[in-house]
């Protein structure tokens, strides 16, 4: 079975969003015995981001029950959705699975 198939994807897909983080690489400049804002590694270009659970209404309402997550986190908590469970039993299931895996 493909993800895409399955009815919780299809009812609430996931939110992809992208950031340009622009394509300058611009020195730092010394203040002082101090270099002041070189990055040489950050990011550069346009970057796409996806946040599974984007489009869950939950996450809308209660935002602060889904900050922190890991990506398995999140991946138990749709499973558990998708087996039909609602928003409150879901989080006790993603909890518990947090739990068996040694989390927290």
């Amino acid at each position: 079975m493909n993800i895409e198939d399955a009815p919780l994807y299809k009812k609430y897909p996931p939110k992809t969003y992208a950031i340009d983080w622009g394509s300058t690489k611009q020195q730092g400049k010394r203040s002082g015995n101090m270099v002041i804002g070189g990055m040489s590694n950050a990011p550069q270009g346009e970057k796409t981001y996806v946040d599974l659970l984007g489009n869950i209404p939950e996450k809308q309402t209660n935002p602060d029950d889904f900050r922190g997550l890991m990506e398995i986190d999140k991946i138990d908590y749709l499973h558990a959705r998708e087996y039909g469970l609602e928003h409150e039993e879901a989080m006790e299931y993603m909890y518990k699975k947090i739990m068996e895996r040694g989390g927290f």
